[in-house]
């Protein structure tokens, strides 16, 4: 079993621990899901044909989209997931098959199901490694900065760029109001352990702004810190996810080795909203392709005695022999020729019994 599988295993038996209930699907879809949210989606990259109905279908690249699309309206389900999908790799331009679990809660979304959300995604980086931080922060409260005064669509997508970037520079040249600008360099200079970072915002934040979102992420907080969480969660409003699907509390997840977030996730009641659902919608993906960069390679075993032979000869006994080889443990590999193998002892049948060769 891989190292891969093995951190698979352990996921699936975290979610059930808390009753999520495993989501399958088959290898296709179709393709007008992942064509109307494209954005959503971790990498463009789809794989499409025709089936012989004429019907265009998809290669499932993703699982979030499917599980909203088969979830009952108006009920609350939880799920996770532990599934092959198929797009472009990480940081390539070619196609793969890649391994992504995740979970998500469909329905009513409250400070409850929030908070497990981020518990759920702060253990599943300490099962990877004990060098793990959680960086959230709220689409809400920026959205709610970008909602004050007369912003263009264009200015909204500049200062969001800004924020992402954490380009003071940026908002201070923008053409918008001070109040924004003052608001917005709150965001990107606010940052660090939750508690700290949320008392450091709601002195700085101006009055204008936030109120919901800064309760919302006070009462985070504390479930975090009574739950013995909050010193691997850390504010950072750098992290933000597309503005048109999420709207509350988003998150990324890394660990150390690894330059890059090996989680991503966040509540995204637009995105249920533009494909037709009532309620809201929360979880999060843990990206396998990635966290295989962390895992070592498994190194290939010398073989531990090479059989040498030339014909078929005493099959049957050379079979037997080799077998009792194995049953101790031992790598036997049976071949015509040693090229290429690598091998600790060699060995041939000769009247009938395994002979050590000398070289």
């Amino acid at each position: 079993m891989s190292g891969i599988e093995r951190i698979g295993l352990t996921l699936r038996s975290l979610y059930e621990s808390y009753g999520y209930a495993h989501f399958k699907m088959s290898k296709f879809e179709e393709y007008d899901l992942y064509a109307a949210n494209k954005d959503f989606l971790p990498s463009d990259g789809i794989i499409t044909f025709t089936d012989r109905r004429g019907n265009l279908l998809a290669l499932k690249p993703d699982i979030t989209l499917s599980i909203i699309k088969n979830s009952a309206d108006g009920k609350t389900a939880k799920y996770y997931y532990n599934e092959n999908v198929y797009r472009t790799k990480s940081g390539s331009d070619t196609y793969g098959e890649l391994l992504q679990l995740g979970v998500e809660c469909i329905g009513r979304i409250g400070i409850f199901e929030t908070a497990e959300t981020v518990i759920m995604a702060v253990r599943s980086l300490a099962a990877v490694s004990e060098s793990y931080v959680l960086d959230i922060s709220h689409m809400g409260l920026l959205g709610d900065v970008l909602s004050h005064g007369d912003l263009t669509d264009s200015d909204k997508r500049l200062l969001f760029k800004c924020v992402a970037e954490k380009s003071a520079h940026g908002i201070s040249s923008a053409d918008v109001s001070d109040d924004v600008k003052k608001a917005l360099t709150t965001l990107i200079v606010t940052e660090g352990p939750l508690p700290y970072a949320i008392t450091e915002l709601k002195r700085r934040l101006p009055d204008f702004v936030g109120k919901d979102a800064v309760a919302e992420l006070e009462s985070l907080s504390t479930i975090l810190s009574e739950a013995g969480y909050a010193d691997r969660v850390r504010l950072d409003f750098s992290v933000v996810h597309d503005r048109t699907y999420y709207n509350g509390i988003v998150m990324r997840g890394f660990i150390e080795g690894i330059p890059e977030r090996v989680l991503s996730g966040g509540r995204y009641d637009l995105l249920l909203n533009r494909m037709g659902k009532r309620g809201g919608g929360i979880g999060f993906s843990v990206y396998a392709d990635t966290l295989d960069r962390l895992v070592p390679k498994k190194r290939r075993r010398v073989t531990d005695v090479l059989v040498l032979v030339n014909n078929d000869d005493y099959a049957a006994t050379l079979l037997s022999e080799a077998e009792k080889l194995r049953k101790t443990g031992l790598v036997v590999a049976v071949a015509e020729s040693a090229e290429g193998i690598e091998y600790e002892r060699l060995m041939r049948l000769v009247n009938g019994k395994l002979t050590e060769v000398t070289e």
